[in-house]
């Protein structure tokens, strides 16, 4: 197995935090200039980032500075809540002045257009509906770093559940679905949120305040 280069960055500023990792692992080179480029926080609800469930909105920041300082334009932020209005999760977190502030296109993956996708090789998913966007972008996964009841850590991989629809069908044999799923809409890069991570489970409100940020491809 090839080893995989991976930024771990501690500090007090996210934004800044998240430059320094990508220009670390030279991230720019993975992506064109004329492809779009999804970036997928993690809003499961509609919970505060400080609460160590959601992804917080500086890192999200950090990553489309990036991208944009780099000439890669095409950029849209999008994600499809679980639990809650996606786009009342993205007002609660900041993503909404985020997206005009730095003028890219904010969606609600749930209102988007659905493809149902069959899984090559499946393990234990055969089907799926995705949604299209994610199929035709290259994906930045940026979870949450946080504990779940299922999946023990849920973070980059997991993290694309939130293109699909109905979400509930990936919990049984989620281990196998979730590698299922990423053979269809594999993360590009990787830019994990650990400035205030989770403790307990996925939704528990237990922050543990960590300060780091970590990035990959792999």
């Amino acid at each position: 197995m090839d080893e995989a280069t991976v930024a771990i960055i501690k500090g007090d500023n996210p934004v800044n935090m998240v430059i320094e990792a990508l220009e670390m692992i030279k991230a720019d080179g993975t992506f064109r200039a004329d492809e779009r480029i999804l970036v997928k926080p993690n809003y499961i609800d509609a919970s505060h980032p400080s609460t160590g469930v959601t992804t917080d909105a500086r890192v999200v920041e950090g990553i489309v500075k990036f991208l944009k300082e780099k000439g890669l334009n095409n950029i849209v932020i999008g994600e499809g809540s679980g639990l809650s209005d996606t786009m009342r999760a993205f007002e609660t977190a900041g993503i909404d002045k985020v997206a005009s502030r730095w003028k890219v296109d904010l969606m609600d993956l749930n209102d988007d257009e659905y493809v149902i996708a069959d899984v090559p090789s499946p393990l234990a998913l055969k089907t799926v509906r995705i949604a299209k966007t994610a199929l035709n972008s290259a994906i930045i996964s940026v979870p949450k770093l946080k504990l779940h009841r299922m999946a023990g850590v849920t973070l980059s991989l997991k993290n694309m559940m939130g293109v699909v629809s109905p979400k509930g069908q990936i919990h049984r044999s989620l281990s196998k679905k979730i590698a299922d799923l990423v053979s269809l809409v594999k993360p590009r890069l990787a830019v994990i949120d650990g400035i205030i991570g989770g403790e307990g489970h996925e939704l528990a409100k237990k922050p543990v305040e960590m300060n780091l940020v970590i990035a990959g491809f792999q």
